[in-house]
Formats: structure tokens, sequence, C-alpha cells
């Protein structure tokens, strides 16, 4: 579908499991590409999550303690405004919503 690489999809993620790696990849297969994901101020051993998101080309930004949700959709939304895109989707890490959700 056209236009999908200017909408950002915008993840704020504390100590994430495997279900963001899953929900990342399933955006991926819906062409929805353009993934930034908040970590925000996650422990140690969620660490390991961010680097395999980062591998499958996914932006990360990290505050290095914990700051809220409602403070990582903004850190976000502050980065993506200076970027070329038409919208920002936010979505939870937990897998609360799909892909197909987000398509949609």
């Amino acid at each position: 579908m056209k236009g999908l690489n200017k909408i950002v999809i915008l993840i704020p993620a504390l100590n994430p499991n495997r279900k963001l790696i899953d929900l990342v990849q399933d955006l991926k297969r819906e062409n929805l590409n353009n993934i930034i994901v908040i970590d925000d101020g996650s422990h140690e051993e969620s660490q390991s999550i961010f680097l395999e998101l980062q591998k499958s080309n996914v932006v990360i930004y990290k505050h290095e303690e914990n700051m809220g949700k409602g403070q990582a959709i903004k850190t976000g939304i502050t980065k993506v405004v200076k970027e070329d895109v038409i919208g920002v989707i936010t979505v939870d890490a937990d897998g609360q919503h799909g892909a197909s959700d987000v398509k949609k």
C-alpha cells in the first residue's frame, strides 16, 4: 500500500519480552516497516530484546531511567516530527494491538 513508509509505528516499551519481537515481525509482514521503539528505562535483562530489534532495522531510543509511557511517547513524537511522515500510530509492546489492527 502506497504511503505506508510515511507512517511511523511508535512503541513505548518497559522490560519487554518476546511478544515485542513477534509484534514487530508481524508489522513488517504487513509492510509497516517504519518502527520506533522507546526503551523506557528497561532492566539489563531486557536489553537482548532491543538488540534483536535493532538487527531488524528498528530504531531504538533509550531513556536511562523509567519516565513513564506518556514521556516515552513524547520522546518518540519529538524525534518523528523532524522526519517526513504523515502520521504516527502508537502501539503497546505487550501485543495488545495486532498488526492487522494497526493496518486498519
